[in-house]
Protein backbone atom coordinates (compact mmCIF):
# COMPACT_ATOMS: atom_id res chain seq x y z
CA UNK A 1 0.00 0.00 0.00
CA UNK A 2 2.95 2.41 0.67
CA UNK A 3 4.48 1.88 -2.59
CA UNK A 4 1.26 2.35 -4.50
CA UNK A 5 0.80 5.99 -2.51
CA UNK A 6 4.34 6.79 -3.58
CA UNK A 7 3.81 5.56 -7.19
CA UNK A 8 0.84 7.86 -7.17
CA UNK A 9 2.36 10.79 -5.41
CA UNK A 10 5.03 10.58 -7.46
CA UNK A 11 3.46 10.38 -10.91
CA UNK A 12 2.06 13.83 -9.56
CA UNK A 13 5.31 15.17 -9.54
CA UNK A 14 7.25 13.45 -12.57
CA UNK A 15 7.79 16.18 -15.41
CA UNK A 16 5.79 15.39 -18.79
CA UNK A 17 1.78 15.35 -19.47
CA UNK A 18 1.56 12.39 -16.78
CA UNK A 19 0.88 15.21 -13.82
CA UNK A 20 -1.68 17.30 -16.07
CA UNK A 21 -3.65 13.94 -17.39
CA UNK A 22 -3.65 12.79 -13.39
CA UNK A 23 -5.43 15.76 -12.75
CA UNK A 24 -7.87 15.72 -15.03
CA UNK A 25 -8.53 12.50 -13.84
CA UNK A 26 -8.79 13.55 -10.63
CA UNK A 27 -10.91 16.06 -11.56
CA UNK A 28 -13.79 13.74 -12.53
CA UNK A 29 -17.12 13.24 -10.02
CA UNK A 30 -15.97 10.37 -7.83
CA UNK A 31 -18.90 8.79 -8.04
CA UNK A 32 -17.97 7.63 -11.87
CA UNK A 33 -14.37 6.08 -11.20
CA UNK A 34 -14.45 4.75 -7.48
CA UNK A 35 -16.08 1.82 -7.99
CA UNK A 36 -13.82 0.59 -10.62
CA UNK A 37 -10.90 2.26 -9.52
CA UNK A 38 -11.68 -0.08 -6.04
CA UNK A 39 -12.16 -3.42 -8.51
CA UNK A 40 -8.59 -2.60 -10.14
CA UNK A 41 -7.06 -2.42 -6.99
CA UNK A 42 -8.31 -5.59 -5.57
CA UNK A 43 -6.72 -7.38 -8.54
CA UNK A 44 -4.03 -5.88 -9.51
CA UNK A 45 -2.41 -6.05 -6.24
CA UNK A 46 -3.91 -10.05 -5.67
CA UNK A 47 -0.94 -10.96 -3.54
CA UNK A 48 -1.11 -7.67 -1.10
CA UNK A 49 -5.04 -9.46 -1.05
CA UNK A 50 -4.30 -11.95 -0.06
CA UNK A 51 -2.39 -10.73 2.86
CA UNK A 52 -5.05 -8.89 3.79
CA UNK A 53 -7.53 -11.66 3.75
CA UNK A 54 -5.35 -13.57 6.01
CA UNK A 55 -4.65 -10.99 8.17
CA UNK A 56 -8.41 -10.00 8.81
CA UNK A 57 -9.07 -13.95 9.17
CA UNK A 58 -6.75 -14.51 11.76
CA UNK A 59 -7.44 -11.31 13.68
CA UNK A 60 -11.24 -10.09 13.94
CA UNK A 61 -12.94 -11.38 16.39
CA UNK A 62 -15.35 -14.17 15.47
CA UNK A 63 -18.03 -12.16 18.11
CA UNK A 64 -20.32 -15.07 18.52
CA UNK A 65 -19.98 -15.89 14.69
CA UNK A 66 -20.18 -19.35 12.97
CA UNK A 67 -17.64 -20.70 10.43
CA UNK A 68 -19.62 -19.24 7.75
CA UNK A 69 -20.89 -16.33 8.84
CA UNK A 70 -17.16 -15.36 9.80
CA UNK A 71 -15.73 -16.46 6.55
CA UNK A 72 -18.45 -13.94 4.18
CA UNK A 73 -17.33 -11.15 7.87
CA UNK A 74 -14.03 -11.15 7.14
CA UNK A 75 -14.52 -11.26 2.60
CA UNK A 76 -17.20 -8.37 3.41
CA UNK A 77 -14.12 -6.27 5.03
CA UNK A 78 -11.50 -7.17 2.24
CA UNK A 79 -14.15 -5.57 -0.10
CA UNK A 80 -15.04 -2.74 1.93
CA UNK A 81 -11.57 -2.38 2.46
CA UNK A 82 -10.46 -1.88 -0.98
CA UNK A 83 -13.84 0.76 -1.42
CA UNK A 84 -12.42 2.72 1.31
CA UNK A 85 -8.71 2.55 -0.01
CA UNK A 86 -9.97 3.64 -3.61
CA UNK A 87 -11.25 6.41 -2.33
CA UNK A 88 -8.98 7.85 -0.25
CA UNK A 89 -6.29 7.62 -2.62
CA UNK A 90 -8.20 9.35 -4.93
CA UNK A 91 -9.23 12.17 -1.59
CA UNK A 92 -5.01 12.41 -0.60
CA UNK A 93 -4.13 12.93 -4.35
CA UNK A 94 -6.86 15.41 -4.95
CA UNK A 95 -6.96 17.11 -1.49
CA UNK A 96 -5.45 20.11 -2.47
CA UNK A 97 -8.44 20.64 -5.15
CA UNK A 98 -11.65 18.98 -3.41
CA UNK A 99 -10.95 20.54 0.47
CA UNK A 100 -11.16 24.09 -0.56
CA UNK A 101 -14.19 23.49 -2.98
CA UNK A 102 -16.72 22.68 -0.24
CA UNK A 103 -17.35 19.28 -2.00
CA UNK A 104 -16.63 16.99 0.96
CA UNK A 105 -18.62 16.86 3.79
CA UNK A 106 -16.45 16.07 7.46
CA UNK A 107 -18.71 16.18 10.83
CA UNK A 108 -17.20 16.33 14.09
CA UNK A 109 -18.97 14.41 16.09
CA UNK A 110 -19.18 14.15 20.05
CA UNK A 111 -17.67 17.41 19.62
CA UNK A 112 -18.96 18.70 23.09
CA UNK A 113 -17.04 16.16 24.60
CA UNK A 114 -14.33 18.20 23.31
CA UNK A 115 -15.26 21.30 24.22
CA UNK A 116 -16.27 20.47 28.38
CA UNK A 117 -12.55 18.34 28.06
CA UNK A 118 -11.11 22.15 27.01
CA UNK A 119 -12.50 23.67 29.62
CA UNK A 120 -10.22 21.99 32.01
CA UNK A 121 -7.69 24.46 30.91
CA UNK A 122 -4.97 21.22 30.16
CA UNK A 123 -5.23 21.09 26.09
CA UNK A 124 -6.45 17.78 24.90
CA UNK A 125 -5.39 14.37 23.49
CA UNK A 126 -6.87 12.62 20.78
CA UNK A 127 -6.05 9.03 20.90
CA UNK A 128 -7.40 7.04 17.74
CA UNK A 129 -6.52 4.77 15.27
CA UNK A 130 -5.66 5.07 11.56
CA UNK A 131 -9.37 4.16 10.56
CA UNK A 132 -11.29 6.14 7.59
CA UNK A 133 -9.04 8.92 6.04
CA UNK A 134 -7.36 10.64 8.97
CA UNK A 135 -5.82 13.26 7.11
CA UNK A 136 -9.35 14.80 6.14
CA UNK A 137 -10.27 14.25 9.54
CA UNK A 138 -6.89 16.24 10.98
CA UNK A 139 -7.95 19.11 8.18
CA UNK A 140 -11.35 19.20 9.32
CA UNK A 141 -10.59 19.50 13.13
CA UNK A 142 -7.56 22.09 12.48
CA UNK A 143 -10.13 24.65 10.83
CA UNK A 144 -12.17 24.57 14.30
CA UNK A 145 -8.85 24.04 16.93
CA UNK A 146 -5.27 24.76 17.11
CA UNK A 147 -3.95 21.44 16.60
CA UNK A 148 -0.75 18.90 16.55
CA UNK A 149 -0.33 15.78 15.16
CA UNK A 150 2.80 13.59 14.66
CA UNK A 151 3.31 12.11 11.83
CA UNK A 152 6.43 9.81 9.24
CA UNK A 153 7.53 12.53 6.73
CA UNK A 154 10.77 10.92 5.97
CA UNK A 155 9.66 9.04 3.30
CA UNK A 156 11.17 11.11 0.46
CA UNK A 157 8.31 9.52 -2.05
CA UNK A 158 5.38 10.07 0.64
CA UNK A 159 6.34 13.85 1.48
CA UNK A 160 4.74 15.78 -1.45
CA UNK A 161 1.33 14.42 0.21
CA UNK A 162 2.74 15.76 3.82
CA UNK A 163 3.61 19.17 2.17
CA UNK A 164 0.13 19.40 0.52
CA UNK A 165 -1.52 19.11 3.98
CA UNK A 166 0.93 21.36 5.33
CA UNK A 167 -0.28 23.65 2.93
CA UNK A 168 -3.91 23.20 3.71
CA UNK A 169 -2.83 24.41 6.71
CA UNK A 170 -2.23 20.96 9.12
CA UNK A 171 0.85 21.18 11.10
CA UNK A 172 2.62 18.46 11.91
CA UNK A 173 5.92 17.51 13.51
CA UNK A 174 8.06 14.53 12.29
CA UNK A 175 8.25 11.40 14.51
CA UNK A 176 11.91 10.78 12.60
CA UNK A 177 13.25 14.15 11.47
CA UNK A 178 12.82 15.51 15.36
CA UNK A 179 14.68 14.91 18.35
CA UNK A 180 13.03 12.92 20.91
CA UNK A 181 13.69 15.90 23.44
CA UNK A 182 12.71 18.63 21.06
CA UNK A 183 9.39 16.28 20.42
CA UNK A 184 8.11 16.38 24.18
CA UNK A 185 8.87 19.73 24.85
CA UNK A 186 6.86 20.92 21.69
CA UNK A 187 4.08 18.53 22.26
CA UNK A 188 4.34 19.66 25.87
CA UNK A 189 4.11 23.18 25.62
CA UNK A 190 1.26 22.52 22.86
CA UNK A 191 -0.83 21.13 25.32
CA UNK A 192 0.11 23.94 27.77
CA UNK A 193 -1.28 26.39 25.93
CA UNK A 194 -4.71 24.62 25.22
CA UNK A 195 -4.06 23.00 22.41
CA UNK A 196 -5.68 19.93 20.72
CA UNK A 197 -3.23 17.07 20.23
CA UNK A 198 -4.13 14.05 17.59
CA UNK A 199 -1.84 10.91 18.24
CA UNK A 200 -2.40 8.17 16.45
CA UNK A 201 -1.99 5.58 18.75
CA UNK A 202 -1.29 2.47 16.64
CA UNK A 203 1.67 3.87 14.86
CA UNK A 204 4.34 1.01 15.10
CA UNK A 205 8.14 1.23 15.90
CA UNK A 206 10.27 -2.01 17.45
CA UNK A 207 11.73 0.43 19.86
CA UNK A 208 8.35 1.07 21.22
CA UNK A 209 7.09 -0.43 24.92
CA UNK A 210 5.56 -3.74 24.59
CA UNK A 211 1.68 -3.71 24.13
CA UNK A 212 -1.60 -5.64 23.41
CA UNK A 213 -3.69 -4.74 20.41
CA UNK A 214 -6.17 -7.42 18.24
CA UNK A 215 -5.04 -10.06 21.06
CA UNK A 216 -1.39 -10.15 20.23
CA UNK A 217 1.77 -8.53 21.78
CA UNK A 218 3.03 -5.73 19.59
CA UNK A 219 4.69 -2.21 20.43
CA UNK A 220 2.61 0.96 20.64
CA UNK A 221 3.91 4.05 21.78
CA UNK A 222 3.50 5.50 25.03
CA UNK A 223 2.83 9.09 24.26
CA UNK A 224 -0.50 9.83 25.13
CA UNK A 225 -0.47 8.03 28.64
CA UNK A 226 2.81 10.19 29.21
CA UNK A 227 1.41 13.54 28.76
CA UNK A 228 -2.11 12.59 30.12
CA UNK A 229 -0.22 11.81 33.69
CA UNK A 230 2.19 14.48 33.77
CA UNK A 231 0.51 17.42 32.36
CA UNK A 232 -3.29 16.15 33.39
CA UNK A 233 -4.80 16.48 29.79
CA UNK A 234 -7.84 14.34 29.02
CA UNK A 235 -7.77 12.09 26.25
CA UNK A 236 -10.35 11.61 24.02
CA UNK A 237 -10.94 8.11 22.40
CA UNK A 238 -11.65 8.89 18.63
CA UNK A 239 -11.72 7.49 14.98
CA UNK A 240 -12.26 8.88 11.49
CA UNK A 241 -14.71 7.01 9.61
CA UNK A 242 -16.09 7.25 6.00
CA UNK A 243 -19.61 7.27 5.64
CA UNK A 244 -20.04 7.80 1.97
CA UNK A 245 -17.60 9.54 -0.92
CA UNK A 246 -16.58 12.03 0.04
CA UNK A 247 -18.30 12.48 3.27
CA UNK A 248 -16.60 11.53 7.12
CA UNK A 249 -17.05 12.14 10.44
CA UNK A 250 -14.60 12.72 13.43
CA UNK A 251 -16.00 10.84 16.21
CA UNK A 252 -14.50 11.59 19.84
CA UNK A 253 -16.14 9.95 22.91
CA UNK A 254 -15.83 10.87 26.55
CA UNK A 255 -12.59 11.66 27.73
CA UNK A 256 -10.34 9.44 29.81
CA UNK A 257 -8.78 11.21 32.63
CA UNK A 258 -5.95 9.37 33.87
CA UNK A 259 -4.62 11.30 36.63
CA UNK A 260 -7.96 10.19 38.46
CA UNK A 261 -7.39 6.44 38.15
CA UNK A 262 -3.50 6.19 38.27
CA UNK A 263 -0.61 7.45 39.67
CA UNK A 264 2.41 9.27 38.15
CA UNK A 265 4.53 5.74 37.71
CA UNK A 266 1.52 4.05 36.88
CA UNK A 267 2.16 4.74 33.30
CA UNK A 268 1.98 1.10 31.95
CA UNK A 269 -0.84 0.50 33.44
CA UNK A 270 -2.52 3.63 31.73
CA UNK A 271 -0.87 2.83 28.50
CA UNK A 272 -2.54 -0.33 28.69
CA UNK A 273 -6.09 1.29 29.43
CA UNK A 274 -5.45 3.55 26.64
CA UNK A 275 -4.85 0.68 23.80
CA UNK A 276 -8.11 -0.96 25.12
CA UNK A 277 -9.92 1.49 23.91
CA UNK A 278 -7.73 2.31 21.06
CA UNK A 279 -8.72 -1.31 20.25
CA UNK A 280 -12.19 -0.42 20.58
CA UNK A 281 -12.11 2.34 18.08
CA UNK A 282 -10.29 0.66 15.23
CA UNK A 283 -12.97 -2.11 15.27
CA UNK A 284 -16.22 0.17 15.35
CA UNK A 285 -14.81 0.09 11.47
CA UNK A 286 -12.67 -2.14 10.76
CA UNK A 287 -12.78 -2.55 7.49
CA UNK A 288 -11.37 1.00 7.02
CA UNK A 289 -8.41 0.37 9.33
CA UNK A 290 -4.97 0.98 6.77
CA UNK A 291 -2.52 -1.68 8.57
CA UNK A 292 -3.98 -4.70 7.34
CA UNK A 293 -1.98 -5.04 4.44
CA UNK A 294 1.37 -5.34 6.56
CA UNK A 295 0.23 -6.15 10.34
CA UNK A 296 1.84 -8.81 10.60
CA UNK A 297 5.00 -7.73 11.03
CA UNK A 298 4.33 -6.68 13.92
CA UNK A 299 3.76 -10.00 15.46
CA UNK A 300 6.99 -11.77 16.15
CA UNK A 301 6.60 -15.51 16.41
CA UNK A 302 3.70 -17.41 16.07
CA UNK A 303 0.57 -15.73 14.31
CA UNK A 304 -2.08 -17.45 15.84
CA UNK A 305 -4.00 -15.60 18.55
CA UNK A 306 -2.42 -15.99 21.87
CA UNK A 307 -4.17 -18.16 24.10
CA UNK A 308 -5.37 -20.92 20.76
Amino acid sequence: MYQTIARLARLQQAPGQWPGLLRRVLAKPAPLLLPGAAWTLQAVLRGQTAVIRRNMAELLPREGRGEAEQLAYVNACVNGFYRHAARTLYELLAAETLLPSGRINIALEGEQHLLDALQLGKGAILYAPHTGNFFYGYWRLSRDYPCLTVATASDPELAPLYRSFQRLGCPGLDYDGTPPLELIRRLRRHLENGGVLLLLGDFYRPGFPPARLLGRTTRLPAGAAMLGLELGSPVLPARCIRDADLTHRLVMEAPVLLRRQFGRKEQTKATALLNSRLEEQLLKCPEQWFYWFNVHERFAGDFRREGE
